[in-house]
């Protein structure tokens, strides 16, 4: 599915709005920067603006409107993720004393719209460097961390006192802390879910992947093993148009997937079949970054 995002102006059109005193509101915390802006526009041109901000698709591009950026430098680039539409009157008028038909929908001359933005990431594929120019796709990212423990052989491994060596016993077989994390992916705007969501499940990576928030942080071949995850439908603004939250992790082991412990040289090695130069893989190798940057 491919993102496109539009100009400070909708494509093919114009938009007449205000941004009010005291807006943007801005903020900052562990889930990264945020930014509220406040805007008055006709009442009449408040589904349009929603459109815009939110964005809306024809089942094969989702466009959205122009991103935020903060003028401080910083390098975080937001999305409008949530409109608020509420009335817009002067703070002298009270509610009560508007003429309202009973029968009728509320009707009022302008709208004040509550622009939310939060962080995601437009990942181009290798080689682009203009976004304007090649459809962009857009995820959040997440890294937990952890350690696999595993027990090692005892197999060639002595207790050493002096001149003595003692072979370890079975219940004396050491462990082995070996860096691991989860890396979590969420992809939107998925109008239809690849066959490849649920058909890479258990594969692990043949190519690098670069993690396009945590420092441009790169994934080696054979690191990564794919779990698909929580699959939410959801619509564009006021088109109704469904689209899918993908989520997506990606299981990580520093010792490569591919490899197992060897007593004998006491490092994680590949192996091979005995009646032939064949490595054995005990998992499936796929083009995993295709479930991320892929059109």
């Amino acid at each position: 599915m491919a993102v496109k995002i539009q100009g400070a102006q909708p494509d093919g059109g114009v938009l007449d709005y205000e941004e009010l005193a005291g807006s943007p509101v801005e903020s900052f915390d562990g889930q990264g920067p945020r930014a509220t802006r406040r805007l008055k526009c006709a009442w009449a041109d408040r589904y349009v603006l929603i459109d815009y901000f939110l964005g809306h698709g024809d089942g094969e591009t989702h466009v959205i409107g122009a991103p935020y950026s903060f003028a401080s430098g910083i390098g975080n680039v937001l999305y409008a993720s949530s409109v608020q539409c509420t009335p817009f009157f002067p703070a002298s008028v009270k509610q009560d004393t508007l003429r309202l038909v009973p029968t009728k929908n509320a009707s009022y001359d302008h709208a004040h719209l509550e622009v939310g933005y939060e962080l995601l990431h437009a990942n181009l594929p290798a080689g682009v460097q203009d976004p304007s120019k090649h459809p962009q796709i857009m995820t959040a990212e997440s890294l937990d961390t952890s350690l696999e423990y595993i027990t090692l052989p005892t197999k060639g491994l002595d207790w050493r006192t002096l001149a003595v060596n003692t072979a370890l016993e079975q219940g004396e077989a050491p462990g082995l802390a070996i860096p691991a994390a989860v890396w979590t992916v969420v992809r939107n705007y998925y109008f239809k879910l690849p066959e490849k969501f649920y058909d890479y499940a258990g594969a692990m990576n043949t190519n690098e992947i670069t993690s396009n928030k945590f420092g441009k942080r790169k994934f080696p071949a054979r690191t990564l093993m794919y779990e698909p995850g929580e699959v939410l439908e959801s619509h564009t603004a006021n088109r109704l148009t469904p689209y899918w939250r993908a989520t997506m992790r990606f299981h990580y082991s520093s010792r490569r997937w591919d490899r197992f412990f060897r007593a004998e040289t006491g490092q994680f090695e590949n192996i091979y079949r005995a009646d032939s130069t064949d490595e054995v893989l005990p998992y499936r190798e796929l083009a995993l970054e295709d479930l991320i940057y892929g059109v």
